[in-house]
């Protein structure tokens, strides 16, 4: 079954910044090398493994995850049969439109994840008919299972996780905001030790 295969279906997703970073990032007159990044995308296998991750500056492009993509997987043997991300509709519009990635039509489908593809627009073809993540018309066997209830009755299944890299984000974020905490209360302490001496110094005086 490849759905439970590490290695022939991955998901891609990315950690935005807060709005307020973005902002001061716009006010930068220049763009010698950026402030923040954009965002940090990161690639799962759907048992849980990351796979890669990179920081991308500016934007989030096609093109951008594209390059790297083929930074990841250089050669034909190593793409997944399956690439899940949010944003596969353009990339798969880029991969059909342009020469230069057409090779990746050789060896991948890229899908949308569960999440985000309830609110793709059902009058877009290309998204309705290559980037769906769980089509029940048997069309594609390696998305959608037939599993069994308790009953014994069967009923169609996704063959894998498609969001495993936004659950990966959500843990990201609360260690982020965990590892501020710790942060926070070791500046707080070291305040109070050199407050604590000052006021030592000052009744030896």
């Amino acid at each position: 079954m490849i759905g439970g295969d590490c290695q022939s279906n991955l998901t891609i997703a990315n950690s935005l910044p807060i709005a307020q970073l973005e902002e001061e990032q716009r006010q930068l007159k220049h763009y010698f090398g950026p402030k923040w990044y954009y965002c940090v995308e990161t690639i799962c296998y759907p048992c849980g493994t990351v796979k890669a991750w990179a920081l991308f500056a500016k934007s989030e492009s096609p093109t951008k995850i594209l390059k790297f993509l083929h930074n990841v997987f250089p050669e034909p043997h190593s793409r997944p049969d399956f690439i899940c991300i949010d944003k596969a509709c353009p990339v798969s519009r880029t991969v059909t439109q342009n020469p230069d990635w057409k090779y990746w039509l050789d060896t991948s489908r890229f899908i949308v994840d569960t999440y985000h593809y309830n609110n793709h627009k059902a009058s877009d073809e290309l998204c309705q008919k290559f980037c769906n993540p769980a089509p029940y018309d048997g069309s594609q066997p390696n998305l959608v299972i037939v599993a069994l209830d308790a009953q014994g009755q069967p009923y169609f299944k996704h063959a894998f996780n498609t969001q495993v890299c936004k659950q990966l984000n959500a843990w990201l974020i609360i260690l982020s905001k965990q590892g501020n905490d710790v942060g926070n209360m070791e500046a707080s302490r070291e305040n109070e030790v050199d407050e604590a001496e000052e006021s030592g110094t000052d009744d030896e005086d």
